[in-house]
């Protein structure tokens, strides 16, 4: 089992990922970037020591305690399985989400937790 923890980031959401450039184009904000990297980063701390075999079901488990109540947590899911998937090495069609929750809290945290 591999846990993260990660403070709540609001760039980590699929609504605050994206920006509109100059000429209409698309493009991912700098802070979004940012926010994506260092997840990256922790859960690939966390998976040191770890062993996942490839193409075999990935159960993920994710608790999220959020600021506002405004807040849509599976606006997260996408963003969180980008990373996961670049920290690990496995693709996300062997996702499986065992539990997506969320609670309010004013300096709130993103609780991941991996299984195979």
């Amino acid at each position: 089992m591999i846990t993260c923890e990660i403070p709540f980031n609001k760039f980590l959401l699929k609504n605050n990922t994206k920006k509109i450039g100059k000429y209409g184009n698309f493009y991912i904000s700098p802070e979004a970037k940012s926010a994506q990297y260092a997840l990256i980063i922790d859960l690939k701390m966390a998976c040191k020591g770890h062993t996942l075999r490839d193409k075999e079901k990935v159960w993920i488990n994710i608790f999220v305690e959020k600021p506002k109540n405004n807040i849509d947590c599976i606006n997260l899911l996408d963003s969180i399985a980008d990373c996961i998937k670049q920290a690990i090495g496995i693709d996300d069609k062997y996702f499986c989400i065992s539990q997506i929750d969320y609670e309010i809290k004013k300096d709130g945290v993103i609780k991941i937790v991996i299984e195979q």
